[in-house]
């Protein structure tokens, strides 16, 4: 006999009259998925975040993400911050197929309204869609496949060492890189380069710039830069204060034709 899949359930909406958590865990294990779980904890001062992101990024973890969300819990900023950077490090850690699913429980998210870690996830509207159990477990065995981009982004956060972002390409090599930030009370603090996934003790950086301004549209970021060639065994790190809603990275600005990336983390 197979195995069960297991689905973590994040509930991200005030309890009522309507839609319980109960009710979903009912709704899953009357179709033979095993279901684990927690409240969100939305306190991005602690990176309270990050306990659920250990949990879903271990080899033996869950089997899927579901998140349920009420509409205000879900366009609070602080919330679709945090789970751009759960999901970004999830897909690192488990693959661009790891399946990942919302279900909303008073409002219908558009696709194109998400943020950009978010864009692929399956959505599901509880008032709407009363077989969505049925519909997720299906598209639990039958997950689309979707290709990894030619670049990593991935999150390295700790209370105490607080929150480094992490780039690099996935093939390629890039010869020296830049990343920048966009949003109220954000800076750059700190960066460093080493290997994927560990932040550094120690580096040498080449040629480092600081305080830039990179202005892409009619969005200024604040950027900052090195001259180290970065292959698929090394990454750069940017430590970040606050929550950019915005970031930029690619190439160094001083290499021609360099590519510069946009994501939307809110």
């Amino acid at each position: 006999m197979s195995k069960k899949k297991n689905i973590w359930i994040s509930w991200m909406a005030d309890e009522g009259p309507g839609f319980v958590p109960a009710m979903a865990v009912q709704e899953l294990s009357i179709k033979g998925v095993e279901t684990s779980g927690a409240e969100w904890n939305d306190d991005h001062e602690r990176l309270a975040w990050t306990e659920l992101s250990e949990v879903l990024c271990k080899a033996d973890g869950p089997d899927a993400w579901l998140m349920v969300c009420d509409e205000e819990h879900f366009n609070k900023k602080s919330n679709r911050f945090a789970l751009s950077l759960i999901a970004a490090q999830v897909k690192e850690n488990r693959g661009y197929n790891f399946p990942i699913f919302l279900l909303a429980l008073d409002f219908h998210p558009q696709q194109e309204n998400l943020p950009q870690m978010l864009s692929d996830i399956r959505l599901f509207s509880a008032a709407e869609e009363p077989q969505w159990a049925s519909k997720l477990v299906a598209g639990l065995y039958r997950s689309k496949k979707i290709e990894a981009p030619d670049y990593r982004f991935s999150v390295r956060a700790n209370p105490a060492f607080g929150l480094w972002l992490e780039f690099g390409p996935r093939s390629d090599t890039w010869k020296g890189v830049m990343a920048g930030v966009h949003g109220d009370n954000v800076q750059i603090t700190h960066q460093a380069v080493g290997e994927p996934g560990v932040l550094p003790e120690k580096c040498t950086l080449e040629y480092p710039l600081e305080g830039m301004v990179a202005q892409v549209g009619d969005t200024e970021y604040q950027a900052w830069g090195v001259s180290n060639e970065l292959g698929s065994e090394h990454s750069y790190y940017i430590k970040v204060q606050g929550m950019p809603d915005k970031i930029i990275f690619g190439g160094h600005p001083g290499e021609d034709n360099a590519e510069v990336r946009v994501l939307n983390l809110q």
